[in-house]
């Protein structure tokens, strides 16, 4: 789900810029590492602060490239939705 302060969350842990690749992390609400942007036309996921796309490599690892619309990797759909946790992580229905 991706909440409105731009996290990408499951639960309490949330999608991670760790500087040379991408994990997962406990939420800290600072934004920061943890703050990415859903373009619905394109369904690309951008990293605010290095301003690069998310995508999933060749052997099924995250990371982030230069944003590339060619690129298929780059290219996501958010599918699963839960009103509940919607409510209480406060989730934007991308």
């Amino acid at each position: 789900m991706l909440s409105e302060n731009g996290e990408i969350r499951r639960d309490e842990t949330c999608v991670d810029y760790k500087g040379q690749h991408v994990g997962v992390s406990l939420c800290h609400g600072l934004k920061g590492n943890q703050e990415w942007r859903y373009n619905h036309q394109t369904g690309r996921v951008f990293h605010v602060v290095t301003q690069k796309c998310l995508e999933m490599t060749a052997i099924g690892q995250l990371n982030t490239e230069p944003c590339n619309a060619s690129n298929k990797f780059q290219q996501w759909r958010f599918k699963e939705y839960s009103e509940v946790k919607a409510e209480k992580y406060r989730v934007v229905v991308p």
